[in-house]
């Protein structure tokens, strides 16, 4: 955001190093996102977007550097440069985009047609579904079950990709039973 920030601030001033400038925003973006791409792909086991809070910040954020492009484009399209009125331009479509993003969007997103009552499951129910849960992702609690308690059967840490090595552990509700990851095989 800095960078736009300052590359459009540039557009103030002479133009000799615009295209420098931003040839290096573009280049400095596509390795962005080249390396966010790759880390997606083959670094990052798996993630979870269960709220959308960063990308609501992000696009409120954006209103910046579109405010001040505005106010750019209003100083260069005046013969009179008065600073009022180029700071008017870039807060009047501050408060538009804003009130765009905040009250009119939501308005217009499409809502669901009807509340599905999704059934309460019990805690068994979900541990035979989902392999991951507070214990077995929890690295202190995996090696106290093991070199603190010295239990038989101690608990697994969870890796995802790595559910067949997870053991049943029916103390600590451990009872994944998956077909996708078996948990009864032993392996020694």
């Amino acid at each position: 955001l800095l960078n736009i920030v300052l590359a459009v601030l540039s557009l103030f001033f002479v133009a000799g190093y615009v295209v420098r400038t931003f040839s290096g925003l573009l280049l400095s973006h596509l390795f962005i996102y080249i390396w966010d791409h790759a880390r997606v792909l083959r670094i990052v086991q798996n993630f979870d977007y269960s709220m959308d809070a960063q990308d609501d910040v992000a696009h409120k954020l954006v209103v910046i550097p579109c405010a001040l492009l505005a106010s750019c484009v209003y100083f260069h399209s005046h013969d009179e440069r008065e600073i009022r009125w180029t700071t008017a331009a870039g807060l009047l479509h501050f408060v538009i985009h804003m009130f765009a993003l905040v009250k009119l969007a939501p308005s217009l997103a499409r809502k669901p047609d009807h509340k599905q009552d999704v059934p309460c499951e019990d805690y068994t129910e979900v541990a035979r579904n989902i392999p991951a849960n507070w214990f077995n992702t929890n690295p202190v609690h995996c090696l106290r079950s093991k070199y603190m308690l010295l239990e038989t059967t101690p608990c697994t840490f969870y890796c995802a990709g790595q559910e067949h090595e997870l053991r049943r552990h029916s103390s600590i509700a451990m009872r994944s039973e998956n077909k996708a990851f078996n948990n009864d095989i032993e392996l020694t």
